[in-house]
């Protein structure tokens, strides 16, 4: 009989080769674009609009 490899995420059969640590390929680089969005997010929200002296506004980054 055949084993039967399984993604844990998706459900998805895959190739042994595929899985690493139970994740197909395709979850694991969804995960990851997932934290770099995140990531992406929190600098975003870490910016804040300052006036300089001749009313222009910029973008300034927060510690």
């Amino acid at each position: 009989m055949r084993n039967r490899y399984v993604c844990k995420t998706c459900g998805g059969l895959c190739d042994a080769g595929e899985l690493r640590g139970e994740e197909c390929l395709e979850c694991r680089q969804a995960a990851e674009e997932r934290a770099d969005s995140k990531e992406r997010t929190k600098k975003m929200l870490g910016r804040s609009l300052q006036e300089q002296e001749d009313g222009q506004l910029v973008m300034c980054y927060g510690n």
